[in-house]
């Protein structure tokens, strides 16, 4: 009976993952994810992102298979030593985002152009060397400015007396997917 239980569990296993899986938005990954962290998490929850795509899975359910597939491998020791932390963040946040973009893709469109025009000179000095950080921290603080142009950037105020001004995610999201390209 343990056996057959055991055939089943790795026919399962093996289904699970497919070629043609759906890749992690690399934009949605935690900055300190490696390369070969998040190929490693595409590997094992890559068919859960195809459905979450064509809107099978909400959220909820989608990280519950996805983290369970993720903790599953951490303990069978498939992971080439990563920890569960760092890919159960990585599996969370793709999927949020995978979600995110099916529920609302006129959103990430409209950010796309709009980030296009407002970042334009700093995805051209990203592309000519300028460090990814640093582009990033300069292009997060032309979003605040351009949402409330009041915003006050003072390198000695304390952050949390600064009052950011609400920027949608898919701003964040695009921002991160511009420069990276």
């Amino acid at each position: 009976m343990k056996k057959r239980g055991t055939a089943i569990l790795l026919a399962v296993m093996a289904m699970g993952t497919t070629c043609c899986a759906a890749e992690i938005p690399r934009e949605s990954a935690p900055i300190c994810a490696s390369e070969e962290q998040i190929v490693l998490v595409e590997g094992i929850i890559g068919d859960i992102l195809d459905e979450v795509k064509a809107g099978n899975l909400a959220y909820a359910e989608a990280a519950g298979y996805a983290n369970t597939r993720v903790r599953k491998a951490v303990v069978a020791g498939e992971t080439g030593g990563h920890g569960y932390g760092i890919l159960s963040a990585i599996t969370d946040n793709a999927i949020l985002t995978t979600r995110d973009i099916y529920l609302r893709p006129q959103t990430y469109e409209k950010a796309d152009a709009y980030l296009r025009v407002l970042l334009a000179d700093l995805i051209e000095a990203v592309h000519n060397g300028k460090p990814y950080a640093e582009a990033l921290d300069e292009a997060y603080l032309r979003m605040y400015t351009d949402a409330n142009a009041q915003y006050i950037t003072d390198p000695m105020m304390d952050m949390c007396y600064m009052d950011k001004p609400t920027v949608d995610s898919a701003m964040y999201h695009t921002a991160r997917r511009l420069l990276a390209e």
